[in-house]
């Protein structure tokens, strides 16, 4: 009896490992796969988030080609009318005089040009800084929206190892409360042994629904990221990449959030420029040409007329507004330098924090794999004590719930590594090597 019920059981774990081998392989073959470097693709191209980024830059791009158009050359149309009637007037007593119609005026195109204006000279500059903030911006938004695609990428693909888990997990407990079934049929088993398999058997029911549910929400956040009604193909599997860290270990050039800082503290400085050199003098041409004596009516006695002329302005008296400008701008440089020196700090603390989360989250997964290999060999054993009737279904119940718990924390850490992963690449500004580090650009 003893010899068949081992024989039983080792018919048992092989059942187990064909099936968790064929899951995937079907799983694989009728499944189209989406990478992280297509769904980036799609992103850019459909997703409104990515567009709307693109709006900082354009309207940056209008606001230094108005203060580009302000400076140069103006030119303009005018037709000046003026008309006058004279009414019967009388003079004396017989003399009546006679009614008239006067109409005169000029048509033609006047102009201004700005020899000398230094504010408007520094104001375009302004915008010039305003741009370059703007796009780095832009950059960042992109960036971000970047990390937040690929973290529910790597939820969803963990929600599905999970759900490939608790199908081999109900494969498991069939072939469980099959095996107590049959004790209990030929009176070498108890019922409460068949009772506790089919109520382990219920619970991972449960479980199922409960990640299926997940699956569909972390489907559709995923597919409101890029810009779908809905995802309709599957991503790729979680899998176990160690990454080894290089000995540079302050490289942050390339942060998008350190750039921003840059140009904003850049912009600043040129706004305090900005309010210096307000109130310098300013200097303006001016002419018109066109014909006088033409109206719209028509007229006599036409002839050229033209001018043209020069403006000087120059602020006198302006209550203090400036000088609390300047002092604004100058107060507004401050609080740039500081934020930027506070975001080189905590950037740093932030690469050293994902170093090391990345480097105890390998560590972790390592040791969740020999978990698993400690929770498979107390199961089989338990299932060869079950059947030769030497341990109980209890015995048996707890060892594949282990088994099951083993392998759900290595799910969790096979995540977390990843997650850590993307964000040491996120921390040093380089997502893009994440993608290529992954095979996601193939």
């Amino acid at each position: 009896m003893s010899r068949v019920s081992s024989n039983y059981s080792d018919e048992l774990l092989v059942k187990q490992r064909l099936f968790l081998f064929f899951y995937f392989i079907q799983a694989l073959a009728f499944a189209e796969i989406l990478s992280k470097h297509e769904a980036l693709e799609i992103m850019k191209k459909e997703s409104p988030r990515w567009t709307q980024t693109q709006t900082l830059t354009d309207q940056a791009e209008a606001q230094t080609e108005m203060a580009n158009a302000a400076k140069g050359l103006h030119l303009g149309f005018t037709s000046r009318q003026v008309y006058a009637k004279i009414n019967q007037i009388q003079y004396g007593f017989d003399q009546t005089g006679s009614l008239s119609m006067i109409s005169f005026g000029n048509t033609g195109l006047i102009g201004s040009y700005s020899v000398y204006d230094r504010f408007s000279k520094e104001r375009i500059a302004l915008a010039e800084k305003n741009q370059e903030m703007n796009s780095a911006q832009k950059e960042q938004y992109q960036s971000d929206l970047t990390y937040l695609m690929l973290i529910q990428y790597l939820n969803l693909a963990r929600l599905g190892k999970k759900l490939g888990n608790i199908e081999l997990n109900l494969r498991r407990d069939e072939e469980i409360v099959k095996a107590a079934h049959q004790k209990v049929a030929v009176g070498a088993g108890v019922r409460l042994d068949l009772l506790r398999a089919r109520n382990l058997m219920e619970y991972e029911k449960i479980k199922k629904l409960d990640i299926e549910a997940q699956i569909d929400k972390a489907k559709s956040d995923l597919a409101l990221t890029l810009g779908r009604e809905k995802l309709d193909r599957e991503v790729a599997a979680l899998r176990f990449q160690p990454y080894s860290i290089p000995a540079d270990k302050t490289i942050y050039f390339n942060r998008k959030d350190l750039q921003v800082s840059e140009k904003t503290l850049e912009l600043a400085r040129q706004n305090k420029i900005l309010n210096d050199v307000d109130g310098s003098p300013k200097i303006l041409l001016f002419g018109e040409a066109g014909l006088s004596g033409t109206t719209i009516a028509g007229g006599s006695n036409q002839a050229l007329t033209g001018s043209v002329g020069a403006q000087l302005t120059l602020p006198l008296y302006d209550s203090g507004y400036a000088t609390a400008k300047r002092h604004e701008a100058q107060v507004n440089i401050m609080k740039a330098e500081m934020q930027q020196r506070q975001l080189k700090t905590e950037v740093s603390m932030q690469i050293e924090g994902s170093i090391r989360q990345l480097e105890n989250a390998q560590k972790a997964y390592v040791l969740s794999e020999k978990q698993i290999e400690a929770a498979e060999e107390e199961t089989d054993l338990a299932q060869k004590r079950f059947h030769s009737g030497a341990a109980a279904g209890l015995e048996l119940a707890n060892a594949q719930s282990n088994l099951a718990n083993a392998r759900d924390m290595s799910i969790d850490a096979l995540f977390g590594h990843e997650a850590a992963k993307l964000n040491y690449f996120r921390s040093i500004g380089k997502l893009d090597d994440y993608l290529k580090e992954d095979g996601s650009h193939e």
